[in-house]
């Protein structure tokens, strides 16, 4: 069995050895910079290492069952056995339990043995090809090839002279390649001298000596048989001096295409739909942080998770948003919700605006309140009392969230039950300063009989290191209470 095997390994050595001269002439089409050779070589490449694979799993298979074999004849033999003349029934039981296992033993270690003497010589016979497939693989999705001239359609936007930017559009004119179409735009502002900028691309414009460049790679979908083209960069380039006016990177997958199709690409695009209740007005509608388009907006965009955002015009009409994932060849329909920012109306995450101070600063604008108590609960978490140093200010009850957290760690208490609640996929609530508390006391008056009770609601301003801050929704009395007592709950959030 030893010397078949053996002469069974020189064989496949020499098919492996075989095979490695195939390669050579593989090893010098991978220096290509044709994306079908390399494409072709890839292919060829994982088709030798199959065959070769191939071989020695059945030359493995055909090892063990000879093994096998041997040792089933062995098997017979001793269930072929008679009791000694000396032996009990119990005795002779005992004696071929003892043999069948001491030839079991004998089986797995040399089934093991085969085992491990073929993966070994398969692993260092086909080391190269590996190291060849790979590195061939990665330099196919490495490489980048450019669009440019007329391959590459640019159209040039209208300058906006407030901003100073400069947008423009390019898309494909090569077939194997059908992008999306990507807008970017020339920041001029951020120039040294954007006057002369300004001035050099308007020239540049009018006498039509603006160009386009595409660059796009391959990258191998070996799970679907297929290969995808992605866009990795597009830039507008002034002719005239050679400066590039503006690049940008969208790693955006244009299309797919099986192997010796590369020419016959499937475009790698679905079709997204955003459309406004009757009466909701007029929205633009930004993809990626691009405009595309208006309201109702039906167009092919690229595949993948996409960032939609719809704007209104109106100042207090909260911009719509979300992440949508986009499929080749299917639908994906949004539903837009226009959310009017005002006090009393509902707020994006589904509680109640109490608040507006008229513009955005630290990152906020508007108040927000949960639509209902999250109950009825002790300030302080432990006996330890520390002085906490929070604010009474409005703007301050976020930041007194965190420090109390900070302080008392987890458990069930006020500040804690703000912090890690939900809502409408918002879960950045916090329990109010005394002003904010204030301010939802005030302005809500009519909200109450939604949710709001006319009992003591604590606030996140700390009255000393065993009081806390509190007022009265029945009659506004703002007043302290030690942190071990209870009162009722109430989240909000900034946004």
């Amino acid at each position: 069995a030893d010397a078949a095997s053996a002469a069974k390994g020189a064989e496949l050595a020499d098919l492996a050895a075989a095979r490695r001269a195939e390669l050579d002439k593989l090893a010098k089409d991978a220096e290509s910079d044709n994306p079908d050779i390399l494409i072709d070589t890839v292919e060829r490449l994982e088709k030798v290492l199959t065959e070769v694979d191939g071989q020695y799993s059945a030359a493995l298979t055909k090892s063990l069952a000879t093994i096998n074999a041997n040792y089933n004849k062995e098997l017979v033999g001793i269930k072929a056995q008679t009791p000694d003349i000396i032996e009990t029934d119990a005795e002779f039981a005992a004696r071929i339990k003892k043999e069948t296992a001491a030839l079991e033993a004998r089986r797995n270690a040399d089934l093991g043995s085969a085992k491990q003497t073929a993966e070994s010589q398969r692993i260092s016979q086909t080391a190269s090809m590996r190291r060849q497939f790979a590195d061939t693989l990665a330099l196919l999705q490495t490489k980048t090839w450019t669009i440019k001239g007329s391959g590459a359609r640019l159209t040039v936007g209208t300058f906006d002279r407030n901003l100073k930017t400069w947008p423009f559009t390019v898309e494909s004119a090569d077939s194997s390649i059908p992008m999306v179409a990507v807008k970017l735009q020339a920041e001029l502002a951020a120039r040294a001298d954007y006057v002369a900028a300004i001035r050099a691309l308007d020239t540049a414009v009018k006498a039509n000596a603006l160009a386009a460049e595409i660059d796009w790679g391959i990258t191998r979908d070996a799970a679907n048989k297929r290969y995808g083209v992605d866009i990795r960069a597009v830039r507008v380039l002034n002719l005239t001096s050679g400066e590039t006016v503006c690049v940008t990177y969208p790693a955006q997958r244009a299309a797919y295409f099986a192997v010796g199709k590369r020419n016959s690409p499937v475009a790698a695009v679905g079709r997204l739909m955003a459309a406004l209740k009757p009466g909701d007005g007029f929205a633009e509608v930004f993809v990626n942080g691009s405009k595309v388009g208006v309201t109702p907006f039906d167009s092919k965009v690229q595949e993948g998770d996409l960032s939609l955002e719809v704007k209104w015009a109106e100042d207090a009409v909260l911009p719509f948003s979300k992440t949508v994932s986009v499929v080749s060849g299917q639908t994906v329909k949004i539903d837009v919700v226009k959310i009017i920012c005002k006090v009393g109306a509902p707020g994006p995450a589904g509680g109640i605006i109490f608040y507006d101070k008229g513009s955005y600063s630290d990152g906020w604008r508007y108040l927000e309140a949960a639509p209902k108590d999250l109950g009825n609960e002790i300030w302080w978490n432990g006996w330890t009392f520390v002085d906490i140093k929070t604010s009474t200010a409005l703007g301050s009850g976020k930041a007194n969230t965190a420090a109390i957290i900070t302080a008392q760690g987890s458990g069930n208490y006020a500040a804690a039950l703000c912090a890690g609640y939900s809502l409408g996929g918002f879960t950045d609530w916090f329990l109010p300063s005394k002003d904010e508390l204030n301010l939802l006391y005030q302005n809500l008056p009519e909200a109450r009989p939604r949710g709001l009770g006319s009992g003591w609601y604590w606030s996140s301003s700390q009255g000393n290191t065993v009081m806390a801050l509190k007022q009265n929704f029945y009659d506004g009395d703002q007043g302290r209470n030690s942190t071990d007592e209870k009162c009722s709950v109430r989240a909000v959030r900034a946004f």
